[in-house]
């Protein structure tokens, strides 16, 4: 893939969607960057998680009508065929995530329509944030421009046109004292009256949606599946606007990131198997199902979405070269999903393969990064040690190599290598991984935060758990593991949620095999179905539950067991008879 500007690189990929305005700052391009919409998240919140990058510039060019967007239609007020087009492609865009062709495409309905209200507000709307942006993402100044321009140009549209330009008149201000918070709560207060005022309109409805979504990014349960108390509105909203427009494109995507983190992320199914094929190009919309089949365990269709969404992007970049620049939501962000359902369906080849490519995708630049994005890159950077501890890689995982320089690289390497070496039968060295485990511990980096999402040190300290516990069950001290472990599973439990999880290997795999060994079966039975109702169809905790009835006799859940293990073990390509390695 040729890029556009030689300087960024493959991986563009990881900054893309994991940096904010402090690190972006020091970015260099050969063309003045003005105007950046920074790009998410946290180390953490790559799935969720994920920006991409605009530029002022990018809109010069002359983006083409694109293909593999679907078919949904707003039609608006204006004089120009072609401006209507170009307004219907830009909003499915906004709705999709896919932040520089919205932006460009209304930028071109505004050059096709100049006196139409709507290109106006289109341009304005999608310049401002998704849920993917901080918390403190400041729109670049073109968005509360196109706003006011709207305004003056909205006498000729129609009511319910008026109202969406009225309320997008408070999204932003000129006032810069006025904060962010206060005016995502302006925006969505002035939504609501819109909707109040046309409560049977789908757009009105998705986009009330949104706003509300917008003042709480990533806050819509509690660590138990509570929903928050604004999350039933939410999602009220776009169930009636799905019911109202089935194929929705909108209403689909933000109702698959309002169920995901939920105790039924199954009843986005329709959604996740809609957007399977309704935007066959666009990267993001074709991505966004395998966040409901990697919590509803449907994992070979996880990861073909995500090949298929790669693939979209590889098109798109070809026919609008701005589109590298949302590489990191695009592609990388797909890559590491696929990783995910990977690693749950025991495919070890494609595991392997994905981990890799993507810590050759990171350049030794980036490696450098400090607080939580740096923690995120390092994390990536040791997907393959974490492979290699998921499939009994043993000999891999010692090769992972610690990095003075890289803290939290650093303590996952030490993690892989000392349940390697306990594996193998080495407590010594073992011991001497926890040691040095220890040490990185105490990097103060590793409490870097961003907006309101778990640190690394959440994440390190499961390691940690998980590690003790590990030394203890080769030791058949298991009293001591089992209590390391459902310490590990307690703090597991606490981290944020995030697809792919901050944390991939479930603590609860290693407690009930250490229940097993232990002799407490039914102890054990209970680990591992609560695993599966977090994770379910996955293949490591029913061979645990296999292995659970097999002692205890019960032969009637056996064979419920055995079958459900032939469906989850369909892209199974080693022998894998237990819950961990």
């Amino acid at each position: 893939m040729k890029l556009k500007y030689p300087v960024v690189s493959s991986i563009l990929l990881l900054i893309f969607f994991i940096t904010a305005q402090s690190f972006y700052s020091g970015y260099v391009r050969k063309k003045p960057t003005v105007n950046v919409a920074y790009s998410f998240k946290g180390f953490n919140r790559v799935a969720a998680f994920c920006a991409p990058m605009y530029e002022d510039d990018d809109t010069a060019a002359n983006i083409p009508l694109l293909t593999g967007w679907g078919n949904y239609k707003f039609k608006i007020t204006t004089k120009s065929d072609s401006a209507q087009i170009y307004f219907n492609q830009g909003l499915s865009m906004y709705y999709s995530f896919h932040t520089i062709e919205a932006i460009a495409s209304f930028t071109k309905a505004t050059h096709l329509d100049p006196s139409s209200a709507m290109a106006w507000y289109g341009k304005s709307l999608a310049m401002g944030p998704t849920i993917n942006y901080p918390n403190g993402y400041v729109p670049p100044k073109g968005a509360y421009e196109a706003s006011i321009k709207a305004k003056l140009l909205k006498g000729n549209a129609t009511p319910v046109e008026q109202a969406l330009i009225t309320a997008m008149e408070q999204r932003y201000s000129s006032d810069t004292t006025v904060s962010v918070k206060q005016l995502r709560t302006n925006y969505a207060n002035a939504m609501h009256a819109v909707y109040t005022k046309y409560p049977d309109n789908v757009d009105v409805m998705t986009l009330y949606a949104d706003a509300l979504m917008l003042l709480h990014p990533w806050d819509l349960y509690a660590h138990d599946f509570t929903p928050r108390p604004w999350t039933p509105e939410i999602r009220s909203l776009l169930e009636k606007a799905i019911a109202i427009s089935s194929k929705h494109p909108g209403a689909n995507h933000y109702y698959i990131h309002t169920m995901e983190p939920s105790a039924t992320p199954q009843l986005a199914n329709g959604s996740a198997h809609l957007l399977d094929t309704l935007m066959p190009l666009v990267s993001h919309i074709t991505h966004m199902p395998s966040h409901i089949y990697l919590r509803t365990g449907d994992f070979e269709r996880g990861i073909k979405d995500n090949d298929v969404a790669i693939a979209g992007f590889n098109i798109y970049q070809k026919q609008y070269a701005p589109v590298m620049n949302g590489f990191g939501l695009y592609v990388a962000h797909n890559m590491h999903l696929k990783l995910a359902c990977a690693q749950m369906a025991g495919a070890y080849g494609t595991a392997s393969t994905t981990a890799d490519k993507l810590k050759k995708s990171i350049p030794a630049d980036y490696l450098g990064m400090k607080g939580a994005d740096g923690n995120f890159v390092q994390s990536i950077y040791m997907e393959p040690a974490i492979t290699a501890i998921r499939f009994g890689k043993w000999d891999d995982a010692i090769k992972a190599k610690p990095v003075d320089s890289l803290p939290y690289a650093s303590l996952l390497a030490h993690f892989a290598r000392g349940i390697a070496w306990s594996a193998k039968g080495d407590a010594a060295k073992a011991r001497q991984e926890l040691k040095l485990l220890d040490t990185k511990m105490r990097d103060t980096s590793l409490r870097a935060r961003m907006d309101n999402f778990s640190t690394a040190l959440e994440s390190a300290t499961v390691a940690r758990l998980i590690l003790l516990g590990v030394i203890a069950d080769r030791e058949k001290q298991y009293a001591s593991a089992i209590a390391f472990l459902r310490k590990a599973v307690d703090t597991e439990d606490k981290i944020t949620y995030g697809e792919p999880r901050d944390w991939p290997l479930p603590a609860r795999q290693y407690l009930g095999q250490t229940l097993l060994k232990a002799g407490k079966n039914d102890e054990a039975i209970a680990v591992f179905k609560q695993d599966l109702v977090i994770n379910p169809n996955n293949g490591w905790a029913l061979n645990g539950l296999l292995q659970a009835y097999q002692s205890t006799g019960k032969t009637t859940a056996l064979a419920a067991t055995q079958l459900s293990l032939k469906n989850a073990w369909k892209l199974k390509d080693l022998p894998i008879t237990t819950s961990v390695f």
